[in-house]
């Protein structure tokens, strides 16, 4: 399998740079630049008029996404778009356009209590959202108003970033309901690569800094101390980077092949195993890299770490998901370790 990212992704990647680069949009003026860029449309089927491409080029937008710490919720609208398109055929020019966000719960989802949907979720960004995208069951998406819901807003210590409680009892046949196969693995993955577009962004801030900075004439990275930190955090950059880039090939084969399926599945989880560990420990790292003045508020990589703990706390605990993992493996190796078998014969 070649991970290798193609000449027309690097124009994507380096099209939205350029885009994020130069606009000063703040919250929803966000969404008509990335239309523009063809960002929100990724995902949409060609005949629902969007660009039909695959997770591949999803999580090349959504890593830019993070790198720039974008104050949009580009992955939930790109993954959601293609949903309210079919379940809504006269909103798809508004999606096209980028006159509508959709947002999905940065916690919990929806059940189903006889013919209601129910359920709390939290979501970050509420003001934006003018759809609620959360997952009922296996590969279905319910798609509501948050106009038509009991909304709580949260305190929280981060200025930069606004939270809600949702409550959710609605008569099931006021939903619509569309299938995204995958949808919870998907919507993980783009997260994970938004992790990795913040932590290349910190990793790239501090090698700078350290290679400017300099002490008794020479530049604070000649230390030997410094270099080996920038050498651990290149090789988890790098783990992190191939793990999505996986993941997101094979999540694109298990469109036409269900046995790809169950190998998507584990791919997602390792990305989700390493990438809020790895991007953590380089942001953090990062700013032992600055000393003082990387924990000061106005500096960039206090925003940017503040980021990567609001998104990592969305995953839920690294503990479950390597327990996934390794049931995952169980399941499709038939591998048991000496007290699994124990447990097992007794």
């Amino acid at each position: 399998m070649n991970l290798q990212h193609s000449s027309e992704q690097d124009m994507l990647r380096d099209s939205l740079a350029a885009a994020f680069a130069r606009s000063d949009a703040k919250g929803a003026d966000w969404g008509p630049v990335l239309a523009a860029q063809g960002a929100l449309a990724l995902l949409t089927p060609e005949d629902l008029g969007g660009l039909g491409l695959g997770m591949v080029d999803a999580t090349v937008a959504a890593v830019e996404a993070g790198r720039a710490c974008l104050d949009y919720p580009l992955a939930d609208t790109m993954l959601m778009a293609g949903a309210l398109a079919v379940a809504s055929p006269d909103m798809a020019d508004e999606l096209a356009e980028g006159r509508l966000t959709i947002v999905a719960p940065s916690s919990g989802r929806f059940g189903l209590t006889a013919d209601r949907l129910v359920g709390t979720v939290k979501v970050s960004h509420p003001e934006l959202a003018d759809w609620l995208a959360a997952p009922v069951g296996d590969d279905r998406v319910a798609l509501v108003r948050p106009a038509d819901l009991e909304i709580k807003r949260n305190v929280t210590v981060d200025p930069a970033i606004s939270t809600a409680t949702i409550r959710v009892d609605m008569n099931m046949n006021l939903v619509p309901t569309h299938s995204v196969e995958l949808v919870e693995e998907k919507l993980a993955l783009l997260r994970c690569a938004d992790l990795l577009g913040a932590a290349e962004f910190c990793f790239e801030t501090g090698i700078q800094y350290i290679k400017d900075r300099r002490q008794f004439g020479q530049p604070i990275g000649a230390n030997q101390a410094l270099k080996h930190m920038a050498a651990d955090c290149f090789v988890e950059l790098e783990n992190c980077r191939v793990a999505i880039d996986y993941a997101a090939a094979i999540l694109d084969q298990a469109a036409n092949s269900p046995a790809a399926r169950v190998l998507a599945q584990e791919a997602v989880s390792v990305a989700l195993c390493c990438a809020p560990l790895a991007a953590r420990r380089i942001a953090e790292e990062a700013i032992q890299f600055h000393g003082g003045i990387g924990v000061t508020w106005e500096y960039p990589l206090n925003r940017y770490l503040r980021r990567i703990l609001r998104v990592s706390q969305s995953m839920g605990r690294i503990g479950d998901h390597q327990r996934r993992l390794l049931c995952q493996v169980v399941q499709s190796t038939g591998w048991q370790d000496d007290k699994t078998k124990q447990a097992r014969s007794a």
